[in-house]
């Protein structure tokens, strides 16, 4: 899985630079890798100056980044929690997956990592779940923290007298960082596409889906890191847990599959009209209980036979945690 954003990037004279490591194009990420899988199992090298930042030399560039340690340490000061986090142990290693909650605004982002049991000397390594669990929670994390909190913090680590300065804001045909990334996302999801419909998958379930773990209501307010997790989850082989899981999608992403396809059968304020059913002022605090009444009221507007089957398996663990929510009345607002 990439995980470029760790790393920031800035040139250093070359008295100092002689004296770092000196790492490849193709070794660059393999170190970040490695200096995390160290801080993971406690451990460190001559890369990390102390537990949360590390430097070294590729080519002519100084590359500088933050720990999982440091993500960690950040997340605090930023109000940022891990709510849910899975483990499975799948043939060759352990996938781990992680949601963060921003706290104060409820904004969430979704964090996948894969650890082989096997080290690269072919013996066991005793930290892998570890280390799966540690990245996929720096993954979560690293999405709700502010840009310049990172770039703040690598230069004060560094010792820098300046900040690092921000990214370039369009590339040299014009475009975003954020419509490089959105198209990238569509192209690679393209790629699987076929793939997803074989598994039972359609593109309202996956990108239904893409929506409630995103804790939005329109790709549109997609971020770039959120958009970055889509593709690494994309480019995953086997598929990550929770595409897998949308054979048998709850209700949550029922309700936000059938309100995207059929858009235009739909009042265009069908998302008023749920908060107002609900009570719900913010939708992603929308629970499965509501979800599903919604859904089956949606379903008989639009002339469906009401959904009456059981609840799908992945209704069963998010409403152990919503069991303790108080539950909001109903009212007779018809879609």
């Amino acid at each position: 899985m990439s995980d470029e954003k760790n790393v920031e990037e800035t040139q250093q004279p070359e008295e100092q630079a002689e004296q770092l490591p000196v790492a490849t194009e193709g070794e660059a990420w393999e170190v970040v890798e490695t200096i995390d899988d160290l801080v993971a199992s406690g451990q460190s090298n001559e890369f990390m100056k102390n537990q949360f930042y590390f430097e070294f030399k590729q080519g002519d560039r100084i590359v500088r980044g933050l720990t999982v340690a440091a993500y960690a340490h950040l997340a605090l000061v930023e109000n940022v929690s891990i709510e849910d986090l899975e483990v499975v142990g799948l043939k060759t290693g352990y996938e781990a997956n992680a949601i963060a909650v921003k706290l104060d605004t409820g904004q969430r982002a979704h964090g996948t990592a894969f650890q082989p049991y096997m080290d690269s000397y072919g013996k066991l390594d005793v930290f892998a779940k570890q280390k799966a669990i540690s990245k996929a929670c720096r993954n979560a994390r690293k999405q709700l923290l502010p840009y310049q909190l990172v770039v703040e913090a690598i230069s004060n680590l560094a010792g820098l007298p300046n900040a690092l300065p921000p990214a370039p804001t369009k590339d040299a045909n014009g475009k975003t960082l954020k419509e490089r990334k959105q198209g990238e996302m569509f192209a690679v999801f393209a790629e699987r596409e076929k793939e997803l419909a074989d598994m039972g998958i359609d593109k309202f379930t996956f990108w239904a889906a893409v929506k409630v773990r995103s804790g939005i209501l329109s790709r549109a307010e997609m971020t770039e890191v959120q958009m970055v997790s889509v593709i690494e989850s994309l480019r995953t082989k086997p598929l990550p847990k929770w595409i897998a899981d949308l054979k048998e999608p709850n209700h949550k992403v029922r309700l936000f599959a059938i309100t995207e396809e059929y858009k235009s059968e739909l009042p265009e304020d069908i998302w008023d009209k749920i908060k107002q059913k609900t009570g719900v002022k913010d939708i992603k605090r929308l629970t499965l209980a509501h979800a599903k009444i919604c859904y089956d009221e949606i379903r008989a507007e639009l002339g469906m036979d009401v959904d009456t089957d059981e609840p799908p398996e992945g209704d069963a663990a998010e409403e152990k945690q919503e069991a303790s929510e108080p539950e909001t009345s109903e009212s007779n607002i018809p879609f």
